[in-house]
């Protein structure tokens, strides 16, 4: 009597068997195998895990908006020792009308003369951004943002203590330039804008 081994069919049967679902498009899916833990009488069906529910924004988070006025920005530059930008900042910012540069002032001693208020925003984003918009909404600055607690952030190196309430925003440059303190503005109470 002719005799075939064993694994021969068994070898055999595999091959017809990885063949059969290699061939067809449709092949059912496979259902997974139950936990070992499992006990007898547990659904075979995973369990939806109820999704965890997001985490609010920071508080800093969105758009805030301010106004740039020619004396607080005077005062604000005055008191952090860059008397010398201040010319640069009102003309740069588009406070004087038809003013585009600096030698254009019609009285460098009285620079708020004809002055208007510019409104100017900043915006701080959930991934790590920072800008800033003029009175026409075009962005003019910007940065990497790191906040770092309750109370102070960074744009790229340079550090800022802040402080919200409700939706009013104030800042302070840690280590005073003449950039940080046109991003700062001290004193200036920002605004939340509504989304």
């Amino acid at each position: 009597m002719f005799r075939v081994p064993v694994f021969a069919i068994l070898g055999v049967g595999l091959v017809t068997a990885c063949a059969g679902a290699i061939s067809s498009p449709a092949a059912v899916e496979p259902t997974p195998a139950p936990s070992v833990l499992a006990s007898v009488d547990a659904p075979l069906a995973p369990t939806p895990v109820p999704s965890e529910a997001a985490e609010p924004a920071h508080p800093l988070i969105g758009e805030w908006m301010g106004e740039h006025r020619c004396e607080h920005i005077v005062e604000a530059l005055t008191a952090a020792g860059f008397e010398t930008t201040i010319l640069d900042n009102i003309v740069g910012n588009g406070l004087l009308p038809g003013v585009s540069s600096v030698d254009q002032v019609a009285d460098p001693t009285d620079p708020c003369a004809g002055a208007i208020v510019v409104p100017h925003s900043h915006a701080f984003t959930a991934d790590g951004q920072f800008a800033s918009y003029d009175g026409s909404h075009q962005r003019v600055d910007n940065g990497l943002l790191t906040i770092v607690d309750e109370d102070t952030f960074f744009i790229d190196r340079v550090s800022f203590t802040y402080e919200i309430d409700g939706d009013s925003l104030t800042l302070t440059p840690d280590e005073p330039s003449q950039w940080s303190t046109m991003v700062a503005l001290p004193g200036l109470v920002w605004r939340r804008v509504a989304e």
